[in-house]
């Protein structure tokens, strides 16, 4: 696993900014977990949603500051949350809205603390690629149930729909974000190689189980406004890493304020353009609001 994450500050804007997985993630969860496992009856009539609210374990293996431990919350009776992060953790559990059925530690991805075949479902969302990956998987093996399930959740670059008019707008500043993340004048040369796993949806990864393995894709959107919008972009390992490697020799240079003064203009101009925007005109100009989409991967597996 990474040493980045570790002791970070960046768990701060991972929490206030990085999206929350919405409930119909945990619904596509479901219906593949049921679907793989549809060939035995008596297998299929265990696989209870209601009961799992009464007596279910779901582990969420990398869970960073929480954002879908929470939601693992309301569908799982216990649930265990672990990080190899400290100050991740620690943001977690300071900003959890879990009940007390959740409990998060310190800990590898390759000693979970739970006994031989006793979790329900296993998660790990936007994480996989920092891991190794076969050694987890025998570290799952160990964990899950003969009806248990893991489920692997990543999502790509966002793009923009901005709440005005001017769809040319909203093309400038989608072409102007892809610039950003990929582009050689921006942050594209500062990701990990890993990042390319995330890229291709981990489909060059091998699965737990290639046999039983069902793979989602939908849109998950985040609604924010452009300060959100840039702690969003401020929790990105390689901005990160290019604030380490380049800012100190250029001090005066920073690529993500760059990138915010050339994308100002066009939200503003979509809002300008906005009815609600003329109707509510006003000497102060309100913060831009916009829809951030991001395409979201999941893959179920079972034993």
């Amino acid at each position: 696993m990474s040493s980045l994450f570790v002791g970070s500050s960046l768990s701060n804007f991972y929490r206030a900014a990085r999206p929350r997985y919405p409930k119909t993630v945990m619904n596509s969860i479901f219906t593949a977990w049921k679907q793989l496992i549809s060939p035995n009856t008596r297998i299929q009539d265990n696989l209870d949603v209601e009961e799992l609210k009464k007596s279910g374990l779901a582990l969420d293996v990398g869970c960073g500051s929480g954002q879908l431990t929470e939601l693992l919350g309301i569908y799982f009776a216990k649930v265990i949350a672990s990080d190899l992060s400290t100050t991740q953790i620690s943001a977690a559990q300071s900003a959890s809205s879990a009940s007390n059925n959740t409990k998060f530690h310190v800990g590898d991805c390759y000693s979970l603390r739970c006994p031989d075949k006793s979790a329900d479902l296993i998660t790990v969302a936007q994480a996989l690629h920092w891991f190794d990956v076969p050694k987890f998987y025998n570290e799952v093996g160990r964990c899950l149930k003969p009806t248990g399930a893991l489920a692997l959740l990543c999502y790509g670059f966002c793009s923009l729909r901005l709440h005005g008019v001017d769809s040319s707008n909203e093309i400038r500043a989608n072409q102007l974000i892809q610039e950003y993340f990929q582009g050689e004048n921006y942050i594209g040369p500062y990701w990990d190689a890993r990042r390319e796993l995330v890229d291709t949806a981990y489909k060059t990864l091998p699965m737990f189980n290639e046999n039983k393995c069902i793979r989602l894709t939908e849109e998950m959107p985040l609604e924010t406004t452009l300060s959100q919008f840039v702690s969003y972009l401020k929790s990105h390992s390689a901005y990160q890493t290019y604030l380490e490697r380049v800012q100190p020799a250029s001090p005066d240079v920073d690529v993500l304020n760059v990138f915010v003064n050339k994308l100002t203009p066009l939200l503003q101009s979509s809002m300008t353009n906005s009815p609600e925007t003329s109707e509510h005109a006003s000497s102060t100009k309100p913060e831009p609001s916009l829809t951030l989409l991001f395409p979201l991967t999941i893959i179920v597996c079972v034993p």
